[in-house]
């Protein structure tokens, strides 16, 4: 499973392959094919149905299989998503925040923006460590992440309004914008005096 780019520059949609089509294995292909599935969001409450009715985005939480479409433009594709399918449910999948990823998170978040959407396309972000795992009665427990001075793209953990954690409940799940491939650094030096760091994917900032 993966997101995919948009055309407004932005992830967006995960997506299930069904298939990779490629010239060497098909004498009438010429270029790249992938043969997938786009996974659109299944709102859980009223509000939810509003927020996606408006064309906000959603990159966790419940998603069904979607329409099916082969595209030959491999360079959208930006990484694989950690999911898990529903086994009460058919064609049903579930994409939630893992313990040790780096997501995005949408800065000054409401779930009232659908009454309002067109003033909420400016996004800003914040970045922030997965701490735990997901837990559909609680939420997540993140850890606040800021950049480095003098590094584009390396992050350490920071303080935000007097702490540097804090909890997404799950009621707030729809303020995850998207995840940011990372890895984890440490160093016994220390980079700045900071001796445990994420190197962050400048394409996804």
């Amino acid at each position: 499973m993966f997101p995919a780019w948009t055309n407004m520059g932005c992830l967006r949609y995960t997506q299930r392959h069904a298939k990779i089509l490629r010239p060497d294995q098909h004498r009438y292909i010429r270029r790249f094919q992938a043969a997938h599935h786009w996974l659109e969001p299944h709102p859980d409450d009223d509000e939810e149905t509003r927020w996606l009715f408006q064309g906000l985005p959603a990159s966790c939480g419940k998603f069904r299989l979607g329409d099916s479409e082969t595209i030959d433009a491999h360079e959208i594709f930006s990484h694989i998503v950690s999911w898990k399918k529903r086994i009460s449910l058919r064609n049903m999948y579930e994409v939630y925040p893992r313990k040790g990823e780096t997501w995005a998170v949408f800065k000054n978040w409401d779930i009232g923006w659908y009454r309002n959407p067109e003033s909420h396309k400016a996004y800003e972000f914040e970045l922030v460590e997965i701490l735990t795992d997901y837990c559909c009665g609680v939420g997540v427990h993140v850890g606040f992440l800021g950049k480095i001075e003098g590094f584009s793209s390396i992050f350490s953990r920071k303080n935000s309004q007097g702490m540097d954690w804090g909890v997404v409940l799950v009621k707030e799940r729809l303020r995850f914008s998207h995840r940011v491939p990372s890895f984890q650094m440490t160093s016994n030096e220390g980079l700045h005096g900071i001796k445990s760091f994420f190197e962050l994917d400048p394409a996804s900032l």
